[in-house]
């Protein structure tokens, strides 16, 4: 365990960089009581993000760092989630419509939290090569591998004003991200159409090529490619133009192999080398 008391920023921006770090808070009251506070997946982002901290999966005895209550009312989205007093971050139940309801992980730290996790990857164990149907209704378990379902993420971001944020890993371990402003899909009947602008992050704008494009699967052409973005050289369900940069969905490889098939985002390495983690998260 390293203690790293006035570390300075880019030292632990460096000691955290490989991913899969602990965070342990040990802490004393004035009257002799021990407390402390344990959160999976620290790391703390580099110079130019500010040294954004970001960390999940709260354990301990300190309470008052990280709480549940009972809900007075059914939540729409993790926003309300946190209003209603939870601050940790875990699995919740949400309503994003009057028939749909989603367990859901709710990031409730990064960047003040709020979060509704709608897609994860972590380990490759579920299949994102599906087909339509299960790509609208959703698949998987919110604690590991999933997608939330473009139904429910239709009424998710029916407001508008949405913002998209979405961290990825890779194998070397190093973490980048990208953000979105005004991010929305489309209905079933527009085969949930991308919709976001100003993109800001780290990780480059590889959704600029795809952004206005429908949704396609195997078996659910709608790009606008003359042949098929998916199966040819896409293995996921994802907006697609004349393919793209990126597939956040593709196959989850075990290691960064640079594969068309992997789940990629081209200008995180300038290749669609396969990312270790992906989260994408909306509020």
């Amino acid at each position: 365990m390293t203690i790293f008391f006035c570390k300075g920023n880019e030292a632990l921006h460096h000691l955290t960089l490989a991913g899969g770090n602990e965070l342990l808070i040990l802490m004393q009251t004035w009257d002799g009581v021990w407390k402390y506070a344990h959160y999976t997946d620290f790391y703390i982002g580099p110079k130019n993000d500010n040294y954004t901290l970001y960390l999940s999966e709260y354990s301990g005895t300190a309470v008052t760092v990280c709480k549940t209550v009972t809900p007075i009312t059914k939540a729409k989205n993790c926003s309300e989630v946190q209003s209603q007093g939870h601050s940790c971050s875990g699995v919740y139940t949400i309503h994003p419509s009057v028939n749909i309801q989603k367990d859901v992980w709710c990031d409730l730290h990064t960047l003040e939290g709020r979060w509704t996790v709608f897609q994860r990857r972590k380990d490759g164990s579920v299949d994102f090569y599906r087909r339509w149907s299960d790509y609208e209704h959703g698949f998987g378990d919110p604690t590991t591998e999933y997608w939330i379902g473009n139904e429910a993420l239709y009424h998710l971001t029916l407001s508008r004003g949405n913002e998209l944020l979405i961290l990825m890993q890779s194998w070397d371990g190093v973490w980048k991200y990208a953000h979105y402003t005004d991010f929305y899909i489309g209905s079933k009947n527009d085969n949930y159409r991308l919709h976001l602008s100003e993109y800001s992050g780290s990780a480059g704008n590889s959704l600029l090529r795809q952004v206005g494009y429908k949704f396609s699967t195997f078996g659910t052409d709608n790009d606008v490619w003359s042949g098929s973005c998916n199966p040819q050289y896409h293995k996921g369900g994802f907006w697609f133009s004349d393919c793209g940069g990126s597939d956040l969905n593709g196959y989850y490889y075990s290691s960064g192999i640079n594969s068309d098939d992997s789940c990629h985002w081209w200008k995180f390495a300038g290749s669609r080398e396969s990312l270790k983690t992906i989260y994408m998260m909306v509020r």
